[in-house]
């Protein structure tokens, strides 16, 4: 099973049966896969909501210690964790992961793969929050084969261990303008949750065009804010919204975006979580050619 799809199932079961029964259900399903960050902090919260103290700890001190993993500080803030706030242990694993966090936060910077022009139609997909670049090419790698040149962008702004967020958002912009743009016959931008967001902030830049968007589980508080003002530059190229009916969070932007614009494609997927369905590339074919 995917991470992805393993920590919405967690959330499901959480919302649906109680923090025990999804602790119960996570550790079920650890055999043979690797442990990350994500998972690991699913773990320790969970066990800390249970009042599984040791547990709690056991699990972060092998993610820290054992296992150099490190969060950004506000994760250690998280009211789940609060039966191990006086804890020593707790305080060690704080500080470790405190330390390996500011020493990456001075090496980090944006990264664009785009190097030289090798069609006339380019994709730039981005990632979410809590995501990295590795899983945008898992995502979107397909278009290289059937479409055109795809290329990638990930975040300065580090989440955890691998991991990133959008904070700044104007690093996709500032990545478009290292790119011959207009050189290119058709551009796409392609967005994964917070990614979208990003990709929505940047159009409203007058100098930033592309004839394409295609949002995945799109996370868009932007939209609330610049309504009319996207409506009128989304109105203006092909939308493509793709979605999950059990996506909590997203749901409801998806449908909303989707009834203020005429020519949008909503597709929404059922039994899908905020997660990248098993059958994405048939439906993003069959999205883009009909």
């Amino acid at each position: 099973m995917k991470e992805d799809k393993l920590l919405n199932d967690t959330l499901l079961i959480m919302e649906e049966n109680g923090t025990k029964e999804a602790y119960y259900y996570l550790k079920s399903k650890l055999c043979g896969i690797s442990l990350t960050g994500q998972i690991y902090n699913f773990l320790y919260c969970l066990a800390a909501l249970n009042g599984y103290k040791e547990e709690a700890l056991k699990w972060m001190e092998e993610a820290i210690i054992l296992n150099n993993i490190w969060y950004r500080p506000e994760v250690f803030l998280d009211k789940d964790l609060k039966i191990l706030k006086e804890n020593e242990r707790f305080r060690d694993c704080m500080k470790l992961s405190e330390k390996r966090y500011m020493a990456a936060k001075k090496r980090t910077d944006t990264v664009l793969t785009w190097k030289q022009k090798n069609s006339d139609f380019l994709f730039v997909a981005l990632h979410g929050n809590q995501d990295n670049m590795i899983n945008s090419m898992e995502k979107w790698e397909f278009l290289n084969y059937h479409y055109g040149q795809v290329e990638y962008i990930q975040s300065k702004d580090i989440d955890s261990c691998d991991l990133y967020r959008w904070e700044d958002n104007s690093q996709l912009k500032t990545c478009i303008e290292k790119i011959p743009w207009d050189s290119y016959k058709e551009r796409t931008l392609c967005g994964f949750s917070a990614g979208c967001n990003v990709i929505l902030e940047t159009l409203l830049d007058e100098d930033v065009r592309c004839e394409r968007v295609i949002l995945l589980g799109p996370w868009i508080p932007i939209f609330e804010i610049h309504r009319e003002h996207l409506i009128k530059i989304l109105g203006k190229i092909e939308v493509i919204i793709v979605c999950g009916l059990n996506d909590r969070d997203c749901l409801d932007m998806a449908r909303e975006l989707n009834s203020c614009l005429d020519k949008s494609k909503l597709i929404l997927l059922d039994g899908v979580g905020h997660e990248l369905p098993g059958d994405f590339s048939q439906i993003i074919k069959e999205a883009m050619e009909n």
